[in-house]
Order: structure tokens, then sequence, then C-alpha cells
């Protein structure tokens, strides 16, 4: 299901979207999380996770956007693009920018959105109150500063901007400890072994909606959960149905992660055992996703 396209007949005045620096050239051991060793198929690994969440949501957002009328999104860890771009298309008179560590390669752009090359480990170069929304998916995650991060994203929304976050953790969930398979706890406990020596937190997701009440810089906030299965258990069909998309999104991302990570311990058959735990049909193992949204205090 896509989004459905709005217009709009005016939209308020607002300061010019900010114009960034030219690309920084972003080297492999600056970024803190293993990157892929294949970007096309990672790109459409991306698309899948992105539309499995559209079907099963509704959309691509859960935020009351549509009242707010954006004039400046910006979109952070943006991926393979296609979220900014799809907001692009649905906001024709917002300009819509997404940001990654890496160069994306743009796809048909609409002249409404452009993309940038930005470290958000080492750097965030956006003024204040510069957007009206900022949109935040499987990014902080992966970065050592996620909550100094967030703070500043709260600083660059403009009085009444939204926030949106969309995160997860570094593991996998039942409701018995012991329907984890093996395999899925050793992985866990090498991969988020290696990402706490780099200062990641693998826990953002849970954390996210304290983060934003503790700042008070929002005057109202809200968090919806997700548990998406790795089998197909639950008597939602699509909730099932993105589970499938999910695990078939974590198998493929472990995989590709194997030849940066294989000298630090997580072999080919580290992630076999993965694979072959979210696999077993008779372990009714899930996933958990936060999705945050928050708007900023008016006054």
């Amino acid at each position: 299901m896509h989004a459905v396209m709005l217009r709009h007949e005016a939209l308020p005045t607002h300061p010019p979207t900010p114009t960034l620096p030219l690309p920084i050239t972003v080297r492999a051991q600056e970024i803190p999380y293993p990157l892929p060793d294949n970007e096309e198929e990672d790109r459409r690994r991306l698309d899948a996770g992105h539309y499995a969440l559209q079907a099963y949501l509704g959309g691509n957002y859960i935020a009351p956007l549509h009242k707010l009328r954006p004039g400046a999104i910006l979109d952070l860890g943006t991926g393979s693009g296609i979220w900014a771009l799809e907001m692009a298309a649905e906001f024709p008179d917002a300009k819509v920018l997404g940001v990654d560590m890496l160069p994306v390669v743009a796809r048909h752009a609409p002249p409404n959105c452009a993309f940038e090359v930005v470290n958000l480990a080492q750097e965030w170069p956006f003024p204040p109150q510069a957007f009206d929304v900022i949109h935040s998916r499987f990014c902080l995650v992966h970065l050592p500063n996620a909550r100094e991060i967030l703070v500043s994203a709260l600083a660059s929304l403009r009085p009444g901007g939204l926030l949106l976050l969309e995160e997860g953790t570094n593991a996998l969930f039942s409701r018995s400890p012991d329907e984890i398979p093996a395999g899925i706890k050793r992985f866990y406990e090498l991969y988020s072994g290696i990402m706490r020596a780099r200062g990641v937190d693998g826990e953002v997701g849970p954390k996210m909606l304290d983060w934003i009440r503790e700042s008070g810089a929002c005057e109202e906030v809200h968090e919806r959960i997700l548990e998406p299965p790795m089998q197909p258990f639950t008597k939602d069909d699509s909730l099932n149905c993105l589970g499938e998309v999910l695990k078939q999104f974590l198998i493929k991302g472990y995989a590709s992660m194997i030849p940066r990570l294989e000298g630090e311990g997580v072999t080919r058959d580290i992630v076999d055992g993965f694979v072959e735990g979210v696999s077993d049909p008779t372990k009714k193992v899930r996933g958990r996703l936060n999705w945050v949204w928050a708007r900023k205090k008016v006054d």
C-alpha cells in the first residue's frame, strides 16, 4: 500500500531549507557500524523492509503530518532514500533532505528532494529551527551518540514540528526465555559486544520515549510498539507478513557484515546459527520495534 498523495493550495512562510557543504569523504573506519559488502543488494533489502512496514502501518508515518503541512523535512540515515523520495512525492511543496554516511544514488528524484553525505557520528550540521519534520529509521541504533543526535534533532525542529523515530534493538525476544534458540543468543552476544566496544548502544528503541520526555522540549509524545514474529504464529496475518520480511531483512543484513566482522568472531557459522534459530517453526521468537513521534512545544 502506498501513501496517499496530498497537494496543498498554499504553504506557510518558512526560512529556506539549509544548504549543506559539499559531500564529505567518509572513510570506513569513521563509521561505527559494519558496512554491507554489496550496496545494491542492501538497497533492495532496505526497500523491501520499507514496503513491508508501509503495508502494515498503512503509510509512511503514524504521526499527523497531514495537519502540519510541512515545508521542510529531514530524513536521518536515509539508506536507499526511499522514504525521502516518497515523502517528496506526497508533499510536493515541501523540501525534503535525506542524509546518510554513504552517498545515495537518487532514482528519479523529484526537484524537491535532495541527498547529502553527512557523518552523524561526528557532526550535526543543521541550524536551529530549520525543519518541520525530522525522521529516523534504524539509524540511531547504529550510532554511538544516539541521545545527542536526538537532542540536536529537537533543536533543529521548528516550534510545533514533529520528530519521528523508528528504531529497534540488537536482540530478539520471546514470552519465555527458553524460546530463544542458542544460535540467536550466540550471535547477539558477539554482535552486541562488538558494537558496545565501538560505543554503540543497541538498546536505543526502548529508551527514546524517556529521552524525549526528559528533554522537556515536546508538548506531546506517543509510542507504538510492533512485535513482528519470526514465524507466523500470531492471529494477525499482516503482522506475520511483516515478521517474515523482517526475518529476511535481518538474515541478509547480518550475512552482508561477515566480510567486515569475521576477524572479530562473527563468522559464517555464527550467522548460520542465527538463521537456523529464526527459521525454527517451533520457537515463538519476535522482533521489537519502537515507533515514537513527538511534537515540539510551540512556546
